[in-house]
């Protein structure tokens, strides 16, 4: 076999495993899913299944990085070249709400925050995976938008953090707690307007810099 045809099986091995591992984590939870069970889902040893994940946690960060390439997250940064504010956090509040109320998204968003206070890795790994790479990608809009005078001086940081809690307020959180069913495209747009709206009321240019 040659070099290209054995790195080919490689990934395909390596993609196979983090499938098998998504489904365990969901069925059993985080702290129930061992490596060995995952090694006799996939048909394989443990020593091959560490042979691609040096430990639980990392396999658990790939799944989190297969699950975000799934998702398409990349759709967001289509707001750069939008030079209308409104319409360009318009549509990442709405691109926001549609992936992360997803059900399959939503099953992981659960799974760790009922076992993050065992397994704080758990944690660690989804946020580094899914809400830190967002906010860190909404901080550098944010200050480009300041810097162009669109938004009232602040913390670049600290307005993406707010404004990524405001796009979460109402169905998000209704369907991580069992509450409503999936949201329709009327009720994110809803939600998404409702964001924009209160965070451009306190990020008016036209009023004094946020003091710290």
């Amino acid at each position: 076999m040659g070099v290209k045809a054995a790195n080919c099986s490689r990934d395909l091995r390596r993609k196979a495993i983090i499938a098998v591992a998504r489904r365990i984590f969901l069925e059993e939870g985080y702290g129930a899913a061992s490596m060995s069970s995952i090694a006799a889902a996939v048909g394989g040893s443990k020593a091959t299944l560490y042979a691609y994940f040096r430990s639980k946690t990392e396999l658990f960060s790939a799944v989190m990085d297969d699950m975000t390439e799934e998702m398409g997250a990349d759709k967001i940064l289509r707001a750069d070249d939008e030079p209308d504010t409104r319409l360009a956090l318009t549509w990442v509040a709405q691109t926001l709400l549609t992936l992360i109320c997803r059900p399959e998204v939503m099953d992981i968003q659960r799974l760790v925050i009922g076992e993050a206070g065992r397994f704080p890795e758990l944690g660690e790994a989804f946020f580094n995976r899914g809400p830190r790479t967002k906010i860190e990608w909404l901080s550098g809009l944010m200050r480009k938008m300041m810097e162009d005078g669109r938004l009232r001086p602040d913390d670049p940081l600290r307005a993406a953090e707010m404004f990524f809690s405001m796009c979460r307020y109402r169905v998000y959180h209704y369907l991580l707690w069992g509450l409503s069913q999936q949201p329709t495209p009327a009720d994110i747009a809803e939600d998404a307007a409702r964001a924009v709206r209160t965070f451009l009321d306190a990020y008016d240019p036209g009023l004094a810099p946020v003091r710290s």
